[in-house]
């Protein structure tokens, strides 16, 4: 049985922390200082197989532009010189299991996650990071209602690919496809609209960041209850009952 990897203070090797940790200490850090200290983690939701089997498809797709050098007509409609590009290691970025590393030696940690692609800007002659989304919304996608989170998971890959020495651009992108809900019918098929949002990336937070996790996990003790966490509102709640 896998059994999990607790931090402990003061070890030689580095100290795992991936995508999905940041964004949990950036949700609540109660339940990440239980996570990654004493183990305990929060309960998982059923997995999304519709929504992976859509990006793996969108990745197959631009896979075969990149084997052809050819753009996709998404990218040419965008007109920004952007197309899906060849690097040695994209494949090993990719694999969840290794994704993109970097050893951070000042706190000892090693900081990774799986990156899902990489384009090229002709304008820029840079490597640009690009995330692929699937969801399902009856109101048009815009800049102001996709969850702000996506942009700081872009600028965390960004960070990883100017520590492993890649010319990458400060800009990334978010190539959204949301399913349609105004169909008459199934009829074994989706309708999908797609749509590219662009931001220039912010990666000051975090060099920030990595310095908290590090002061909150030398701590015996947790943080407090974040009022915000709906997981530490359900347990403050069951233990008014103990």
């Amino acid at each position: 049985m896998w059994k999990k990897k607790l931090y402990i203070k003061n070890n030689v090797d580095p100290y795992p922390i991936n995508r999905t940790k940041f964004d949990l200490y950036n949700d609540c850090r109660r339940c990440f200082y239980l996570d990654i200290v004493k183990g305990i983690r929060r309960p998982h939701g059923p997995p999304q197989v519709i929504n992976t089997t859509i990006i793996q498809l969108i990745k197959k797709e631009f896979n075969l532009h990149r084997e052809n050098n050819t753009r996709p007509k998404t990218l040419k409609n965008l007109n920004e010189g952007l197309t899906p590009i060849n690097h040695e290691k994209l494949e090993l970025w990719r694999n969840p299991f290794i994704g993109i590393q970097y050893i951070h030696r000042k706190k000892n940690f090693k900081i990774s996650g799986s990156i899902n692609d990489l384009w090229f800007s002709d304008k820029e002659k840079k490597f640009v990071i690009v995330d692929y989304k699937c969801t399902s919304k009856k109101d048009e996608l815009t800049d102001e209602n996709i969850w702000p989170g996506y942009w700081k998971q872009l600028s965390y890959y960004s960070y990883l690919l100017e520590k492993n020495g890649v010319e990458v651009s400060d800009k990334g992108y978010l190539f959204f496809v949301n399913a349609q809900k105004n169909k008459k019918d199934f009829n074994e098929n989706l309708d999908f609209k797609t749509t590219i949002f662009k931001k220039k990336l912010d990666l000051n937070w975090i060099e920030e960041t990595i310095e908290k996790i590090h002061k909150i996990i030398q701590h015996d003790m947790p943080p407090p209850s974040s009022n915000n966490c709906r997981y530490c509102k359900y347990v403050n709640i069951v233990n008014l009952f103990q």
